[in-house]
C-alpha cells in the first residue's frame, strides 16, 4: 500500500511539473505586446480620413474597427448645390509581420458605407434626395511602428479599395496610441 501511495504521489508531482516550469515564463514575456490601439487614419480605409480601434488578439493578428463621417457641400460638386453625406465603417483583420516595434502590415476586410445626396439638379431642376448603403472590399498594406510596450503609433502604406465599379489605390498615414 505504501508503494503505491508513493508511485500515485510521484506520478501527480510529474503531472504537475509543467505548470511550474522556466520555459513557459520565457515564452510568455517573449511575447508581450501592447495589445490596444487607438488612431486617426488620414485618407485611407475611411477614404478621406477615419478613427480607429484595434485590438490585437495575438502575437501577429488583430482586428479593427473604425468610424468615418463627413459631407461635401454642393458648391464643390455640381451647380447650384447638390450635397453628398458620407457615413462609414471600416473593418479589417490584419496581419503583422516583424519584431521589436517594426512591423509589415497586411489586413483586408470590408468598408460599409451609407452616401446620401440632397438638393437640385441643375439641367433638369428636380430635387435629389436619395440615399445608398454599400459594401466595398478594403485593404491594407504597409509599414507600422507600435512600441511592444505602448506610446506612439505611426502607419503609412496603400489602401486597396474594391467596388462593383472597380478598384482604386488610394493611401493612408495613421497617428495615434497603443496601450
Amino acid at each position: 500500500m505504501k508503494k503505491t501511495a508513493g508511485t500515485m504521489f510521484v506520478l501527480l508531482a510529474l503531472a504537475c511539473r509543467p505548470l511550474f516550469s522556466q520555459p513557459a515564463i520565457e515564452k510568455q514575456s517573449r511575447e508581450a505586446y501592447s495589445r490596444n490601439c487607438i488612431y486617426f487614419e488620414l485618407l485611407g480605409t475611411g477614404l478621406l480620413y477615419s478613427i480607429n480601434y484595434e485590438h490585437r488578439f495575438a502575437e501577429h493578428w488583430s482586428g479593427r474597427v473604425g468610424f468615418t463621417a463627413y459631407s461635401i457641400p454642393g458648391f464643390l460638386l455640381f451647380e447650384p448645390a447638390i450635397s453628398m453625406d458620407f457615413l462609414g465603417f471600416p473593418v479589417l483583420l490584419n496581419y503583422l509581420a516583424g519584431s521589436n516595434g517594426h512591423y509589415f502590415e497586411i489586413g483586408a476586410g470590408v468598408l460599409v458605407l451609407n452616401l446620401s445626396l440632397n438638393g437640385r439638379e441643375i439641367w433638369s431642376g428636380m430635387d435629389v434626395n436619395g440615399q445608398l448603403t454599400t459594401v466595398s472590399g478594403a485593404a491594407a498594406i504597409g509599414y507600422r511602428y507600435q512600441p511592444t510596450n505602448g506610446g506612439f503609433l505611426f502607419r503609412i502604406g496603400l489602401t486597396p479599395w474594391f467596388h462593383h465599379g472597380g478598384s482604386k489605390i488610394l493611401g493612408g498615414l495613421s497617428l495615434g496610441v497603443a496601450f
